[in-house]
């Protein structure tokens, strides 16, 4: 729990930072973007502490995080009230109060509305209408400029031309002046003046309003047109033409796990995916283990100014980036890793090793369209100019120049960002996005990408954490070089079982059993009193996996190999899920010398090697005996009955292990889909 603690006030740190600099802008829209995405941050950060007061029982401990949990309060009533500060400009008199009569007689008589003002009136109108807060401080005026804006949009034409012919040339009112004029001749001079000035004054404010009503039509149009996509997805909204929140939720799920995003350069989007949710409370949308912030109501990813068009977009491209923040956490060349390709458009990643990975194809370019298009048209244009003439030459040049654009625009949308959140697949949108995921941070500020120390917890943190921390030491100065902190080993206690130990590493977790009675005691292991040392199995719903049956030495060295064993295994689930030629692709001794190595099958000519020989003769010394029982080149029925059956001798119970593990609805959870 000291870990946790740890973060949190370094939580507390990052958030008390962003507060300050928040205070030092002076930039009123920039400001009130950042403070925005600071209360989010808060009210993330309330939630996680409450849960971590909660689970812990450490009287000491709670004290501390309820001293960093009031700290997060303070932050909010600072917040607040900067808030408060951002709302608008403080009066340049605020002790002489101004009736509402004298700012209207002010603002009519020497301040007339300008087009500037009649234009930031109406686009300040507009922008409330579509703000979900205005509708819960100010449902009335809101349902009012709803209104007017519709009202607007349908008679602005009309309103347009009847206002501009009212106001230059009205020639009824012109002939009724001038017979009244001619037939008043027994009224006075100056009864006549006074008539005169009785009708001109009413016409003028009729002249103005006239005006106004002109320019607010025009305006209501300008912006009905710019935000012609908006008013669109409203409507599809509002006629139930759009999906809602959980049917794209359910729409994302089965485009992903079906392949929709399918990069074989890289990584499969499918592995490891276990659907994809959304928090009302934190704003979070989860998927691989990662989250990332969304404002569902502005269909936008936090920090990315980008508005998607459908919901089911919104959920696509924060999926990507969570995908990212899995995959390729720690393996930057430097802290922006992600660059747009010289040619294609493709999102590619500079990663530590020095070479370039393509991670999502991205293209939104209409290349192929222009290119089949010129061929097509020039090409039966040709032909048909030889076959038939003139007008032959424009009839195939039309229908082949056509047919090479539907061909075109096909290849040149099999791009996985096009085919799931097109919006980004186009400038600035896709630079937009690629900006997105370089800014990804810890809460301390630094980069997601680039490597860091790997964290190791005190040795009393639990029973087995002092052979844990000797397993990362060995696995750090082993030759065959591991990266430590994409590997982020730990060991948490099963909360039902004080002997059980959930090893987690590459994302994965497995439970590590030391049976036997009385086996914890005194805080420490009793490995006199260990009857056996076993991995239980992954997924609980697997009818035929009884987990590892091997029977690690009942010592502190037995116990280091197993939980390097459990790391092993959870490194393997993680790079090869869903990359291997068959449904058992295991073996041993099979594709390089001297052909005593753990492998595996992949697609291509040969397969790889999983772990060498002098690797486990080093540090796995009771898994390479067991591997040495396996058959080789053994077929894939005889590999499937060893794992079906749960077989017990003549064969490898790891590799037997390892082919136990299933997909959903008992799909391989190894083969290439």
């Amino acid at each position: 729990m000291a870990r946790k603690i740890e973060q949190i006030q370094q939580e507390n740190i990052a958030i008390q930072k962003e507060l300050d600099a928040l205070k030092a802008l002076t930039e009123r829209e920039e400001k009130e973007k950042k403070k925005s995405e600071l209360d989010l941050r808060i009210q993330h950060a309330k939630k996680e502490v409450s849960s971590q007061y909660q689970a812990e029982t450490d009287q000491n401990m709670r004290e501390k995080i309820k001293a960093e949990e009031n700290k997060l309060e303070s932050f909010s009533t600072e917040l607040g009230a900067l808030g408060a500060e951002v709302q608008g400009e403080q009066p340049a008199h605020p002790e002489k109060k101004v009736s509402k009569a004298e700012k209207d007689q002010t603002s009519s008589t020497e301040n007339p509305w300008t087009w500037k003002q009649v234009k930031d009136f109406v686009s300040e109108q507009w922008t409330d209408v579509w703000d979900a807060d205005k509708w819960k401080t100010e449902t009335g005026k809101n349902t009012l400029r709803a209104a007017g804006f519709v009202a607007t949009g349908v008679w602005a034409v009309a309103l347009v031309y009847k206002g501009l012919k009212s106001l230059f040339w009205d020639e009824k009112k012109e002939k009724k002046s001038k017979k009244k004029s001619t037939t008043s001749e027994e009224t006075s001079s100056s009864d006549e003046d006074s008539e005169t000035e009785k009708k001109d004054k009413p016409w003028r404010k009729k002249a103005l309003a006239r005006t106004l009503g002109i320019w607010g039509a025009a305006a209501g149009g300008l912006l009905a047109y710019k935000n012609w996509d908006t008013i669109k997805w409203w409507f599809l909204d509002v006629t139930g033409k759009n999906l809602n929140k959980e049917e794209a939720l359910a729409k994302v799920t089965a485009e992903v796990k079906n392949g929709i995003i399918a990069e074989d350069k890289f990584w499969v989007f499918s592995a490891h995916f276990d659907g994809i949710t959304y928090d009302e409370t934190t704003w979070m949308v989860c998927s691989y283990g990662e989250q990332i912030p969304i404002d569902i109501g502005a269909r936008k990813i936090v920090g990315l100014d980008v508005q998607f068009s459908k919901r089911e977009e919104l959920f696509h491209a924060a999926n990507i980036v969570n995908f990212c923040r899995r995959k390729l956490r720690w393996r930057g060349a430097n802290a922006q890793p992600f660059v747009k390709t010289e040619s294609g458009g493709d999102i590619c990643f500079n990663s530590s090793a020095e070479w370039k990975q393509m991670t999502v194809s991205a293209s939104g370019s209409d290349e192929w369209k222009r290119i089949l298009w010129t061929v097509g048209t020039v090409g039966g244009g040709l032909l048909g100019g030889y076959l038939a003439g003139a007008t032959g030459a424009l009839t195939w040049a039309v229908a082949w120049g056509a047919t090479g654009t539907i061909g075109g625009a096909a290849l040149d949308d099999k791009s996985s960002v096009n085919s799931t959140c097109s919006i980004l697949a186009k400038e600035p949108n896709l630079s937009r996005f690629i900006s997105l995921l370089n800014q990804q941070k810890y809460s301390d500020g630094t980069s997601l990408w680039v490597w860091r120390k790997e964290y190791y917890e005190p040795d009393n943190t639990s029973p087995i954490h002092p052979y844990l921390n000797k397993v990362k030491k060995k696995i750090d100065d082993a030759p065959w070089k591991e990266d430590s902190v994409r590997r982020d080993l730990s060991a948490e206690v099963d909360p039902s079982n004080p002997s059980v130990f959930i090893i987690k590493s590459y994302g994965q977790s497995i439970k590590l059993a030391l049976e036997g009675d009385e086996v914890i005691s005194g805080g420490g292991i009793n490995f006199d009193k260990i009857q056996k040392i076993s991995l239980w199995k992954y997924d609980e719903q697997n009818d035929w996996w009884s987990g590892l049956n091997l029977d690690f030495p009942h010592n502190e060295k037995g116990l280091e190999e197993a939980i390097m064993v459990a790391n092993l295994t959870n490194k393997i689930r993680e790079e090869f899920s869903n990359k291997a030629a068959e449904m058992m692709p295991f073996s041993y001794g099979t594709y390089k010398f001297p052909f005593s190595s753990l492998d595996i099958d992949t697609p291509g000519f040969a397969g790889k090697q999983v772990l060498s020989h002098d690797a486990l003769k080093k540090s796995f010394p009771t898994l390479l005996k067991d591997l040495s029982q396996q058959g080789k080149l053994s077929s894939q029925e005889t590999l499937r009955n060893q794992a079906k059956e749960d077989k017990k001798k003549g064969c490898s119970q790891y590799i037997k292990y390892l082919h136990q593990m299933q997909g959903e609805w008992q799909t391989s959870y190894w083969k290439v889909k």
